[in-house]
């Protein structure tokens, strides 16, 4: 009877250790957080998480959904000059443009090539897009499948990196940057 105990406690024993073991390696395979799935919605409230999470405060903003038929706004607020590969895209802008500043999520559909539209914002957004003002840096880069544009200061424009990857528990890819004045 002690060996049957015995043995039954030894494959509850192996048989934990592989159940630990796999969930172990589960999430080592997992190393981003999904963002493809979220709504416009979603990602409007992504966007005031980022402000919450940096600390940073900035005057009367304005944060809206631009609609993808409107290519020529979406090259004039981000630089991006084509929708193919994009599901929705999120601005966040100061009410008064005497202020250099501008925050958008861009996010792609599945299978997008998330750094040719991450250059192409890059290479056709304009920091001197205010008539008064121009943003002292710009910066695209990306979580997981949202790319980040921020254009404002360069103390500004990493605090808002930093805290976009915290809350999404995401790495930050390639980061594509440029001082506005240049």
């Amino acid at each position: 009877m002690n060996k049957k105990i015995g043995l039954v406690i030894g494959l509850i024993v192996v048989l934990v250790a592989i159940v630990v073991a796999v969930f172990a390696v589960g999430a080592n395979q997992v190393k981003e957080n999904d963002l493809s799935a979220l709504t416009g919605e979603e990602l409007l409230g992504l966007v005031d998480q980022v402000y919450e999470k940096s600390g940073l405060e900035f005057p009367m903003l304005e944060t809206t959904e631009l609609p993808l038929e409107d290519v020529e706004m979406l090259t004039y607020h981000i630089g991006l000059t084509s929708t193919e590969g994009v599901k929705n895209v999120i601005v966040s802008m100061p009410m008064m443009n005497a202020q250099a500043y501008t925050f958008a999520l861009v996010q792609t559909e599945k299978g997008a090539d998330i750094e040719k539209i991450k250059q192409d914002i890059f290479d056709h957004v304009d920091p001197r897009k205010w008539v008064c003002v121009t943003a002292e840096k710009v910066m695209v880069t990306n979580s997981n499948s949202v790319i980040c544009l921020i254009m404002a200061g360069s103390e500004q424009t990493e605090t808002l990196a930093n805290a976009l990857a915290e809350v999404t528990g995401n790495e930050l890819g390639n980061k594509l940057e440029k001082n506005g004045e240049a």
